[in-house]
């Protein structure tokens, strides 16, 4: 996949990441998707996850669109690729979703190995499978072990730290939350959030 991805950065118009896990999880992978959108800025991309976490980067540099993981028959992609496909009934609006997009990463732990084989039956993409969690013993800060996806590719790592591109809607929900709350009435007050 290396020299498809360094050589066909014009080739490649349509990105899936696909991404669950809680909002640690994702806020830790923004910057390997940050890293996707600068090194193809033209290419449609997309964050298929747990919709309410993957908001975060809807419309905000990282996504242009995001899908939800929880739909009927993505379960399918889970049972063992070994079945005869009477057997797994890939759904072919999935099949026809995957098949659209060039390129598809794939952060799943090992229980992804099944999705990733069934995915491959369809024909079209490339995938990429990374495991989401570095190896046992392995002392690398996550965002780094996520990094690693792109950057075996030749991708230039320009940013390691996680941001969230805030919209007026969202500071403007912040504003509010925080007056409703009577906090920040004094200047030298600071507000932590904690998650």
């Amino acid at each position: 996949y290396s020299f498809y991805i360094k050589h066909a950065t014009n080739k490649i118009k349509k990105i899936l990441v696909v991404r669950i896990g809680a909002i640690g999880d994702f806020v830790q992978t923004l910057p390997t998707i940050y890293t996707l959108r600068k090194s193809f800025p033209e290419a449609y991309l997309e964050i298929m996850g747990y919709v309410s976490i993957a908001e975060l980067a809807k419309g905000k540099y990282y996504a242009d669109a995001i899908s939800s993981f929880d739909q009927r028959g993505i379960s399918y992609f889970f049972r063992n690729p070994e079945l005869s496909y009477q057997e797994i009934e890939l759904t072919k609006s999935l099949r026809n979703y995957f098949s659209s997009f060039d390129i598809i990463f794939l952060f799943l732990h090992s229980s992804g190995n099944n999705f990733y084989e069934n995915l491959k039956r369809i024909r079209g993409p490339e995938i990429i499978l990374f495991d989401p969690f570095p190896p046992d013993g392995e002392r690398i800060h996550i965002v780094d072990h996520l990094l690693e996806s792109v950057k075996q590719f030749g991708l230039k790592i320009s940013e390691r730290i996680p941001k969230i591109f805030l919209q007026g809607d969202d500071i403007g929900f912040a504003v509010q939350f925080i007056k409703s709350h009577d906090l920040g009435k004094k200047r030298e007050e600071r507000i932590v959030a904690i998650h």
